[in-house]
């Protein structure tokens, strides 16, 4: 092999060793730090309970919103959207510039497709790699895929401003800002590294096998020399052989084991043929995959080229040091470079599933948080639209402080009422995070917090009851939440007797309304909090609509004003195919129960508030 590069690789190592040092590097790493979520901008964490009960995040990952938003290209995006997902921002101006990077993409469907499919997917997880650098325990494997990304840089910058004529000037600018003069400064840190990784490491002719340029470096080109005269004898060797025992180079194969060196290998059943010739041949050892063996010439060649091959392996490694010591000193400038990737590929997976939806998500307009309004027209639940086999129904909701902030939604099971506030909270999540909304239009002013009161079960392995855990986690609403909070509960008071249920759910209920003001949406059972609206302030009642035939029960899924006329639990029942004597039964009890009901209220022996109290 010809030399590219006076000297040896030991001075040529060392040379470059002082292209970049500790100041120049921390320098550009300050320049180029793009990730505002986890420094500079403000954001609220979405607990670990919250991102479980509203299927942000999943046990298995399948089911959730992180699964359909997660449409990155690299491991690093992945992390960095599930970090974006959980910590909600707090600062209209960033959320806003995050909207105006994935709308256009969304806007650009060929730019997002070719930065995605061209670039992204051929970058490798720089996390495990920057840690191998630092630790110094990296392979030229590694540090030639350092080298190949970087490579990539110039063609993925090329393709991100392939179609900006067209977009505003403020929106280029931040393009540029957020990624291709960072993009820029990077291919500039790394310079002088590809040029070192160009002239030093060099492929072999196995796949993904790599060595230390041997032209380089004195002893390894002679080794390297002697090792290709080895090769080639026994080439001949097996040309020999292959003809003298009538049998091809398809049927007879000369093959390499990094631990064994070369050998023969055929079939079991070629393995037959071999007997027959005079040819003295030394077992290697018989495998399903076939017969191995040697000659005694490719036998006594073997040895030498498995001693060569340990000199030169002693002789490459001592290089490889003083390489991997050089290298090392690129781990800040790589994350820098990462910090800019992950991003990228986080707003390109936003803009896909935005783009990808069966109904395309919208984007939303964010407000600051004094604005306290939060309205989404008609939006969905993201996840389970996608896999209905029918339309979703869209229903839409409006929040607005000190005139419309507490929602009580009823209805029965099976109608809608759990997944429509899970969906309000998903929405205004997604928007907070940057993303574009499954809705037809949408409003947020920002919310401090996300709090949840949903299905809890019990806690066996802290001795803690369903209803236990439930007042758990109403206690915790009470205390941590504020005015430009979140809150969804979906019943209250179930795991009690219906008196006391109702009492705390009607207690629980107006505290939150007069006494917190912030934004909630409630489901229940008991149709009798519609008489909050008398009391707590800014009730909203609303239902979900069902039609009841001779023939049973409709769900329509659509939100209503007003609160539920009955109950449902028994057309429940009959569709779930319970007897008809046990439904007839139940019937009979409901009636005399609400006329008993009916009767106390009309006399006056029985109120809301004498219940409650």
């Amino acid at each position: 092999m010809d030399s590219s590069m006076n000297g040896t690789a030991e001075a040529s190592i060392v040379e470059a060793s002082g292209l970049m040092n500790e100041t120049e590097m921390g320098d550009a790493a300050a320049e180029m730090e793009v990730d505002e979520t986890a420094d500079a901008v403000p954001f609220f964490v979405l607990s670990e309970d919250v991102l479980q009960a509203l299927d942000i995040k999943t046990a298995t990952g399948k089911g959730s919103l992180y699964q359909l938003l997660n449409q990155c290209c690299t491991p690093q995006g992945s992390r960095l959207l599930l970090q974006w997902i959980a910590r909600p921002l707090l600062d209209v101006a960033e959320i806003d510039k995050r909207l105006d990077l994935v709308e256009f993409f969304v806007k650009k469907p060929s730019v997002r497709r070719t930065v995605a499919d061209s670039h992204l997917k051929k970058f490798p997880d720089f996390g495990p790699i920057v840690r191998k650098l630092e630790k110094r325990r990296i392979g030229l494997q590694d540090l030639y895929r350092i080298y190949q990304a970087i490579q990539k840089i110039p063609t993925l910058v090329k393709a991100i401003l392939a179609e900006t004529e067209d977009v505003a000037p403020r929106v280029v600018q931040l393009i540029n800002e957020r990624f291709i003069t960072p993009l820029d400064r990077s291919c500039g840190d790394f310079t002088d590294y590809q040029l070192l990784i160009k002239e030093t490491v060099e492929p072999t002719n196995r796949p993904g096998e790599f060595r230390i340029n041997p032209a380089l470096v004195p002893i390894l080109q002679e080794t390297d020399g002697q090792i290709t005269e080895l090769e080639a004898q026994m080439k001949e060797d097996w040309e020999k052989t292959y003809t003298e025992v009538n049998m091809t180079d398809k049927t007879l194969k000369l093959e390499s084991d990094s631990r064994l060196g070369y050998l023969y290998r055929v079939t079991r059943k070629d393995e037959k043929l071999l007997r027959k010739t005079t040819l003295k041949l030394i077992t290697v050892d018989t495998k399903t995959s076939g017969y191995r063996f040697r000659t005694e010439e490719l036998d006594s060649l073997n040895e030498d080229y498995l001693r060569l091959t340990a000199k030169y392996t002693a002789a490459q490694e001592k290089v490889i040091v003083q390489l991997v010591e050089t290298a090392s000193t690129y781990a800040v400038p790589l994350k820098s470079f990462n910090k800019v990737l992950a991003p990228l590929d986080v707003i390109v997976g936003l803009a896909s599933a935005a783009f990808n939806s069966t109904v395309p998500y919208v984007r939303p307009t964010i407000l600051p948080q004094d604005n306290g309004i939060i309205e989404l027209v008609e939006c969905r639940h993201p996840y389970i639209e996608t896999f209905m086999e029918r339309n979703f129904i869209p229903n839409s909701v409006r929040f607005k402080q000190d005139e419309a902030t507490f929602h009580i939604v009823t209805g029965p099971n099976m109608g809608g009422k759990s997944t429509y506030i899970r969906q309000v909270a998903l929405n205004v999540v997604m928007a907070q995070i940057g993303s574009f909304v499954p809705c037809k239009s949408a409003r947020v002013s920002l919310i401090d917090g996300v709090y949840t009161r949903i299905g809890a079960g019990d806690s066996v392995e802290k001795g803690v009851s369903t209803f236990m855990m439930e007042m758990l986690e109403i206690q915790e609403i009470l205390k941590s939440a504020t005015k430009y909070s979140l809150i969804i509960i979906d019943e209250l008071g179930r795991g009690t007797s219906t008196y006391d249920g109702y009492g705390l759910a009607y207690a629980v209920s107006e505290s939150i309304a007069n006494d917190l003001g912030a934004y909630c949406m409630l489901t229940t059972h008991f149709n009798e909090l519609a008489e909050l609206k008398t009391s707590a302030k800014h009730v909203v009642l609303s239902h979900v609509a069902a039609l009841v035939t001779e023939d049973g029960i409709t769900f329509q899924y659509a939100v209503e004003p007003g609160v539920c006329s009955q109950s449902f639990g028994v057309n429940v029942a009959q569709m779930a195919g319970l007897p008809a004597h046990v439904i007839q039964d139940a019937k009979v009890i409901l009636g005399e129960l609400e006329n008993a009901h009916k009767l106390g209220m009309a006399a006056g022996t029985v109120s809301p508030d004498a219940m409650v109290h």
